[in-house]
């Protein structure tokens, strides 16, 4: 059985991860929590053990904030991935999980992830 110390949320979201062994890749989130967060990469792999950066933007009432948080790769199963933060950049995973809970999928005002994968939260 697998045991979580923090609670996922689903998000669907565009991102980035930058490494200095594999460069920046486009990335999804389906999931964060304030540990870590599972993302799909477009192609390629990325290797356990590597050191890499999390970027994703938020958008807080129409105001874009940009977040970034270092991560290691804990595994790889083709081309999903785990990232396990090295520490907990609580604004930057906040906002995340803010986006997410408080995403309306009527498109109403608010936080939201940019990028979303539901039309109805995709940026501009």
């Amino acid at each position: 059985m697998e045991h979580r110390w923090n609670l996922r949320q689903t998000v669907k979201a565009r991102a980035l991860v930058n490494s200095t062994m594999s460069g920046n890749r486009h990335v999804r989130i389906l999931d964060i929590s304030a540990g870590g967060a599972r993302i799909e990469l477009g192609d390629g792999e990325l290797s356990s053990n590597l050191h890499v950066e999390l970027v994703f933007v938020v958008n807080d009432r129409g105001v874009l904030r940009m977040h970034r948080i270092p991560a290691l790769v804990a595994w790889a199963a083709g081309n999903v991935v785990g990232l396990m933060f090295y520490e907990t950049d609580q604004e930057a995973v906040g906002a995340a999980l803010l986006a997410a809970w408080t995403s309306d999928p009527e498109g109403s005002p608010g936080n939201r992830l940019e990028g979303s994968d539901d039309p109805a939260l995709a940026s501009g």
